[in-house]
């Protein structure tokens, strides 16, 4: 049943970085081309359907099985904590 925890935090995980990286790639270039100028092919699509997909997958884990499903948020927001001192002192590094 622990394993239904794992799974909810990859397919999150996964789900919120490639939104993330949606996100910059519009922001920072304005195109659909990647670091190399290459096209992507599909895009946004794929990467909106993998998005999708995910939501789904842990939008039913959480209904089939509420516990590990919460259990897999905390675990995900025990880290918050870390993140925040460790981007304080990165911070603190920088200036």
């Amino acid at each position: 049943m622990k394993k239904m925890a794992v799974c909810f935090i990859l397919l999150f995980t996964l789900a919120t970085t490639l939104a993330t990286a949606q996100e910059f790639r519009g922001t920072i270039s304005g195109t659909v081309t990647d670091v190399t100028g290459a096209s992507i092919p599909g895009h946004p699509f794929t990467t909106l359907a993998f998005i999708a997909a995910s939501a789904w997958i842990v939008v039913q884990a959480l209904a089939h099985d509420p516990r590990n499903g919460v259990l897999g948020i905390g675990l995900l927001l025990a880290g918050w904590p870390v993140f925040l001192l460790w981007r304080r002192a990165a911070r603190r590094q920088a200036s």
